[in-house]
């Protein structure tokens, strides 16, 4: 009797073998049959005949499916000096922010590639204007920052990957203080825009995410400290909008779209303080930057939030795309508080912009807007997910005092329903944040 069981199993074995390879041989003539017949799919590079089945599945994902890429941007990120009250520890003599980011840590690591505006410069201990804070500056009258080295290594470790230096505070420490902050990004494996090392080096960067090639340029239209002879042509600036600037920025789109950009992100440092709609000159500006090639612009300056616009374009070739402008996407870490008059200066969001990849074909698909805003505990001044904190504070324990719930209550009730209505755009909601479906022909 053993030995017919024994028998028996190894011919079920033997049988599961055989149809496993003829089902791998079936699904391999379906895959080679698609690349070989299937026009302006197949990929020149690959001889079907010695390609490891791996590599042709790899090869038909990327080339015969869409693929959803997000690239997320969020607004202003500072470091006063509250914030590095908090983060000091007098035992080690060192500086921790990470406590600032666990609350959006998820959402921010979601991303595949994360944008923010550093608006401070990373010049080192005693190597800025001040001093006063433990060897580093967050001087309040003439607004001049020198943030700690783990500023960036903690937005690094919760995922971030570009930072824009190009706004009005990247010569608060001077041209040396400038040149500090590159490296000190470059440490961390993240990558500068706005500012360069050397004149003659390109004003953009070119780089891949998940298989699709992305340009990234940023520029600002204001500057605290003036530059000089030592700084000239290290900061892309536009100049109170000039045109000869403005002709620039839409020639070095054109140009990384040349180089074969399938995806051009456009960081701009522009507006007015405080301002809850974009003005003509900001809109002209943004116009002309998608109308050059531009997907993306996001905004940051003002400290508050401004529209979403979806800007159309007809191409030369009569194909028409969408553009997406966030005109302001506020503060996303700072120690600016709601002060009535001085707008919202509390209140942010995370903008994931998704791209549906399909080979060479790039397209927008959704915009997804996750509010967020600035908690204020003795411990840590934490940025917190709006819509979450509104619907299931449970979540969160006890950091929300009363200020903090009616903040929140505020920007669920009336601050995000408001930009959106000026936005003139229809969305869904779920899953804590807003989604926009962006149509394309």
């Amino acid at each position: 009797m053993k030995i017919v069981q024994k028998a028996a199993a190894v011919i079920l074995s033997a049988a599961m073998f055989v149809g496993l390879y003829f089902a791998c041989m079936h699904y391999a003539v379906n895959i080679r049959t698609f690349y070989v017949d299937s026009p302006g799919t197949t990929n020149s590079s690959l001889d079907f005949k010695v390609t490891s089945m791996d590599r042709l599945i790899e090869n038909y994902v990327n080339t015969g499916l869409e693929r959803n890429i997000t690239i997320s941007g969020v607004g202003d990120i500072m470091f006063h000096e509250w914030q590095l009250e908090r983060a000091y520890s007098q035992s080690t003599q060192t500086f921790d922010f990470s406590d600032s980011f666990t609350y959006m840590a998820d959402a921010l690591e979601a991303s595949d590639l994360l944008i923010g505006n550093l608006e401070t410069t990373i010049a080192g201990k005693s190597q800025g204007k001040y001093e006063n804070f433990y060897g580093y500056g967050a001087n309040l009258n003439d607004n001049n920052f020198n943030s700690p080295e783990a500023a960036v290594q903690n937005l690094a470790d919760v995922g971030f990957d570009v930072l824009s230096t190009a706004n009005e505070h990247a010569l608060d420490s001077g041209t040396q203080g400038l040149l500090s902050t590159l490296t000190n990004i470059s440490n961390t494996d993240m990558t500068a825009i706005g500012t360069k090392a050397a004149a003659e080096d390109p004003d953009y960067v070119m780089t891949d995410v998940s298989g699709m090639k992305v340009g990234l340029i940023a520029a600002t239209n204001v500057l605290t400290t003036a530059a000089d002879e030592t700084n000239q042509g290290l900061i892309q600036t536009l100049d109170g909008y000039n045109e000869d600037k403005v002709q620039s920025l839409c020639a070095d789109i054109q140009q990384m779209r040349s180089e074969g950009a399938q995806a051009v992100i456009a960081v701009l440092h522009f507006g007015e303080l405080y301002q809850e709609d974009a003005d003509d000159q900001q809109k002209n500006l943004a116009h002309q930057l998608i109308e050059a090639g531009a997907d993306v612009v996001f905004g940051s300056h003002p400290h508050t939030l401004e529209p979403i616009e979806i800007y159309p374009v007809t191409e030369d070739d009569g194909t028409s795309r969408n553009g997406v402008i966030i005109y302001s996407m506020g503060n996303f870490l700072s120690s600016q508080q709601y002060k009535g008059g001085t707008g919202n200066r509390d209140i942010g969001g995370l903008f994931d912009i998704v791209f549906g990849k399909q080979g060479d074909q790039v397209r927008i698909k959704e915009i997804h807007v996750t509010p967020t805003y600035v908690n204020w505990t003795d411990d840590a001044i934490a940025v917190v997910p709006v819509c979450e904190a509104h619907d299931a504070p449970e979540t969160f324990g006890d950091i929300f005092d009363s200020q903090a719930q009616a903040r929140i209550d505020a920007a669920y009730e009336t601050v995000i329903p408001q930009i959106f209505e000026r936005s003139g755009v229809q969305y869904t909601y779920s899953d804590y944040k807003y989604k926009i479906v962006v149509e394309n022909s």
